[in-house]
């Protein structure tokens, strides 16, 4: 080692022996330092506090949104699949005519809606009407019946499509008669 290093720590040697009564004089009592510690222990604590609180409602309500938005797909999504089984067949097996016969489909409720709508002010016209829908509408359920069981499901198909377009036109031809009707009723008065 360095020789004025070493003199340096033996005179530090020497200093600690010679004044080790003074230095030994102030021992700790065991309770003063378990006072010390619970002090250090109780004494508020330096640093940044989070309050969580705020931030619960925040969490909460965003909780409560996705949950809102994830019924509001599932019923939006709910109302795209086909209820009926033979329509879901059809979308699955065979595409190419789904985009019709829901088309159709869609065409056929829609103007049903009308007439039910219309037959509660002209009660005698629409159950007239109702009679030839009827029919159509029992020919369109042996169709979709048939597409279960018959084995060439194109032909059920396309007779189930030119059925569909028949009801189509008929609610048409029902709804315009009942319109020229009003239209003329109107002129009356």
């Amino acid at each position: 080692m360095h020789k004025g290093f070493q003199d340096k720590e033996d005179g530090l040697i020497r200093f600690i022996d010679q004044n080790r009564d003074e230095f030994d004089d102030e021992v700790p009592s065991a309770s003063d330092i378990w006072n010390k510690i619970e002090q250090r222990i109780d004494a508020p604590k330096k640093g940044v506090l989070i309050n969580f609180r705020p931030l619960l409602k925040y969490a909460a309500a965003a909780v409560f949104l996705m949950v809102f938005g994830a019924a509001v797909w599932i019923l939006i999504d709910n109302r795209k699949q086909p209820v009926d089984p033979a329509l879901s067949m059809v979308q699955k097996y065979y595409p190419d005519y789904a985009d019709q016969v829901v088309k159709f489909t869609n065409i056929v409720e829609k103007r049903q809606e009308e007439l039910k709508k219309i037959g509660t002010k002209a009660p005698g016209i629409y159950k007239n009407f109702t009679t030839d829908l009827d029919e159509l509408d029992s020919v369109n359920s042996a169709l979709k019946k048939d597409l279960n069981t018959y084995p060439n499901k194109e032909d059920v198909l396309i007779a189930l499509i030119e059925n569909l377009k028949m009801q189509a036109d008929v609610l048409n031809q029902q709804l315009h008669i009942i319109r020229n009707l009003k239209k003329d009723s109107h002129e009356i008065h």
